[in-house]
């Protein structure tokens, strides 16, 4: 995954979708006959009867188009909730590719303020030989259940260029990460997109003349885009020095090092350390697709690689700076990490560098 992608993106458990970006998915859920009762409670949300009035998690939001399709029986409905979305929904920065004098300038306002209506994933464009390609990538390619977040992208950026130029657009053809289920589907999202799906891609993209990039936006005002972009630029800045501080999970995995040494990284020590219970702590982990056990084992994984290289710490005194207690079982997780015995490893590093020996 690309550098820029990583850093632009906040941690997991920080990752949010702004209400209005995803009020369309359930006001198209609702239209179509799916119980939002139902809905909000198989996606941890609070009664959707009413619009949203706060952000909902990144995790959230995929599993409300989830459930929404497999309610419909609807393999489709992400590109539906996509194709149906408007200038609002991209919360403010729907102003900016209002105001973009060209498609061009309209996908530089989205690369530059997406951050602002969500938390999914991120756009970049190219051009080469006449032809132009607009690429979505996400930490969630991979995930379970992520078709439904590809689709509703592909029907978002269809729509998104119809709207803004005012008229039917075809591209040359639509890219998704993740294998064609059959049964008619490539079929059916080729119709709906009037272009050809080709599956197994490394992100969701869009290929296309590049003759489309300086379309002219319909009815723009371009004179108000330095005015938009002076006041998205601050809110974008404020995004960005919200998710650089410290996590949740990074957080929990301080203070997992901290009482690593006194042997008193257990759930239980951690939590009360946090201040909260067991119980909280171990469910916001989970939101952040961590377990505690997980959490544990990277902190010991990272620490045991500048340990092993201090030829004057010995195998038995790094067992206990991890906080095992039998040296058995840090033999076992050093084998389950990297396939070896902690010896070996040992000899291994150190072949690769300069270990630091007794004087």
């Amino acid at each position: 995954m690309p550098p820029f992608l990583l850093n632009a993106m906040p941690p997991r458990d920080r990752a949010r979708v702004e209400a209005l970006y995803a009020q369309p998915a359930i006001d198209l859920a609702r239209d179509r006959g799916v119980d939002l009762e139902t809905l909000a409670a198989a996606c941890g949300l609070r009664a959707l009867e009413r619009r949203l009035e706060a952000p909902i998690s990144a995790e959230s939001y995929v599993r409300l188009l989830n459930v929404a399709a497999r309610e419909l029986g609807d393999p489709c409905f992400g590109l539906r909730v996509g194709m149906a979305m408007k200038p609002m929904n991209f919360v403010g920065y729907g102003l900016a590719l209002c105001a973009s004098p060209n498609i061009r300038a309209a996908l530089e306002q989205t690369i530059r303020f997406e951050c602002l209506s969500h938390d999914l994933g991120r756009t970049t464009f190219s051009e080469r030989d006449g032809e132009a390609r607009v690429d979505w990538r996400s930490p969630l390619f991979g995930e379970p259940g992520v078709e439904q977040l590809c689709l509703m992208i592909a029907g978002c950026f269809a729509s998104f260029a119809e709207w803004l130029v005012g008229m039917e657009l075809s591209g040359r053809e639509v890219l998704f990460p993740f294998p064609d289920p059959g049964h008619g589907f490539s079929e059916a999202v080729g119709r709906l997109l009037r272009t050809q799906a080709t599956f197994d891609a490394e992100c969701v993209g869009g290929c296309f003349p590049s003759v489309i990039l300086d379309l002219p936006i319909a009815s723009s005002d371009h004179s108000l885009l330095p005015d938009i972009q002076r006041t998205l630029e601050q809110r974008a800045a404020a995004r960005r020095r919200e998710v650089q501080e410290p996590s949740f999970v990074e957080d929990v995995a301080q203070c997992i090092e901290t009482n690593l040494q006194l042997g008193k990284a257990r759930v239980a020590t951690v939590a009360a350390a946090l201040g909260m219970s067991a119980r909280t702590m171990e469910r916001r982990l989970n939101g952040a697709n961590k377990t505690f056990s997980e959490l544990l084992d990277d902190v010991r994984r990272e620490h045991l690689d500048v340990y092993i290289r201090e030829c004057a710490i010995s195998l038995t005194e790094i067992a206990f700076l991890l906080g095992y207690s039998e040296q058995s079982s840090f033999n076992r997780a050093v084998r389950k990490w990297v396939g070896m015995t902690p010896g070996a490893y040992r000899s291994q590093m150190l072949d690769g560098g300069t270990g630091k020996t007794r004087g």
